[in-house]
C-alpha cells in the first residue's frame, strides 16, 4: 500500500514539474520582442562574422559608411529591415544552457549581432542565428542572456547580408515628365525620341526628319527607362565578359537641368542572360537580366504606331 501511495505522489510531482517546465518555457507570447520603435530608429551597427556593417539614417535616406565616402543604401532592403526588426514575435525558450548557444549559432562568434541605435543612444540588440528546421523561424538571442528563443519570423538573410548586398542598386530613376529626349545608340543605328509640346516624336540618325511616335509605346519605355535597378553589381569573375569599349547600346538622357548617359557592355557570353550596365557619374557595374535589357533596348520601329 505503501509504495503505492509513494508511486501516485512521484507521478503527481513529476506531472506538476513537467507542466511547469512547459508552462516556463512555452512562456506567454511577446510582440514586439525588441521593444522597438520605427521612428526612433537612425543607426544601425552589425557585425557579421568578417565584416561589420554601420548603417545611418540621413532623412530621407539611408546611408551605409563606406571608407571616406558613404555609399546609399537599399531603401527596399532597409525598409524589410526595420519592419523586421519591429515586429519579431517569440514564444519559446527553446533553451538556456550557455554551452548550447553555437548549436544555434547564436554565440558571439557564429551569430550576427544587430544593434539598433537613436543616435549614440543604443535601443536594442540581437543576436540572429539559424533557421530553425522548419526554415519557417530563426534562433535568437539577447546579448547578456542565456535564453534562446524561437522568432516567429525568417531573419537570417534579413540581417546576415554581404556589403553589396545593402547598397542602392539603381541605376536610374526619374520622373518620366521631366524627360526632354532620349538618344539610343546602337552598333550599326541610333534612334531618338524628342518630346515637342504635349507630343513625342522618333526620328533616325541624322534626326532631320521626326514622325509623330505612338505615345503608349513611349510611355511604357520611358517607365521602364526610369525605374532602371541592377539586379546585382558585377564581380571579380564577371570581368572577362565586360567589354564598354564597343558597347551594345548607350542611352543619352536630357533632362532639364543636365543629361545622363547609360552603357550597357557587350554581351560576350549570352549563356549567362545579363547584361552588365554603367553610368559615367557613378562607380559601379552592375547587372541587368536580357528581359529588362530587351524592354529598353528599342530601335525607330519600336516606337512606330501600328
Amino acid at each position: 500500500m505503501i509504495p503505492a501511495i509513494i508511486l501516485v505522489a512521484a507521478v503527481v510531482i513529476w506531472l506538476v514539474q513537467s507542466n511547469y517546465e512547459k508552462k516556463r518555457i512555452a512562456g506567454t507570447t511577446i510582440n514586439n520582442f525588441l521593444e522597438l520603435d520605427a521612428a526612433d530608429i537612425n543607426r544601425i551597427v552589425i557585425v557579421l562574422p568578417g565584416d561589420t556593417l554601420k548603417l545611418y539614417k540621413d532623412d530621407p535616406v539611408w546611408l551605409l559608411e563606406n571608407g571616406p565616402t558613404p555609399r546609399m543604401a537599399d531603401m527596399m532592403v532597409m525598409n524589410n529591415v526595420i519592419g523586421a526588426a519591429t515586429s519579431i514575435t517569440v514564444g519559446n525558450v527553446v533553451s538556456e544552457n550557455r554551452e548550447q548557444q553555437t548549436i544555434f549559432q547564436v554565440d558571439s562568434t557564429n551569430g550576427v549581432l544587430v544593434g539598433f541605435y537613436n543616435d549614440s543612444t543604443l535601443l536594442n540588440s540581437v543576436i540572429i542565428g539559424k533557421l530553425t528546421s522548419d526554415n519557417a523561424h530563426t534562433y535568437i538571442r539577447i546579448p547578456g542572456s542565456d535564453e534562446v528563443y524561437s522568432s516567429n519570423k525568417v531573419l537570417t538573410f534579413t540581417f546576415n547580408r554581404d556589403r553589396n548586398q545593402w547598397l542602392d542598386k539603381t541605376i536610374f530613376a526619374m520622373n518620366p515628365d521631366l524627360i526632354e529626349s532620349v538618344e539610343l545608340k546602337q552598333p550599326d543605328k541610333s534612334t531618338k525620341l524628342n518630346l515637342s509640346g504635349d507630343s513625342w516624336y522618333v526620328s533616325k540618325k541624322p534626326y532631320t526628319d521626326k514622325i509623330p511616335a505612338d505615345s503608349t509605346k513611349v510611355i511604357n519605355f520611358l517607365r521602364r527607362l526610369c525605374y532602371l535597378r541592377g539586379n546585382d553589381f558585377a564581380n571579380i569573375s564577371d570581368k572577362g565578359n565586360i567589354n564598354f569599349e564597343n558597347p551594345a547600346l548607350i542611352i543619352d538622357i536630357t533632362l532639364p537641368d543636365g543629361s545622363i548617359q547609360i552603357e550597357f557592355s557587350k554581351i560576350i557570353d549570352k549563356d549567362l542572360g545579363r547584361y552588365f550596365c554603367r553610368r559615367a557619374d557613378q562607380q559601379d557595374t552592375l547587372v541587368v537580366s536580357m528581359p529588362v535589357f530587351n524592354d529598353i533596348n528599342k530601335d525607330f520601329t519600336g516606337f512606330m504606331p501600328e
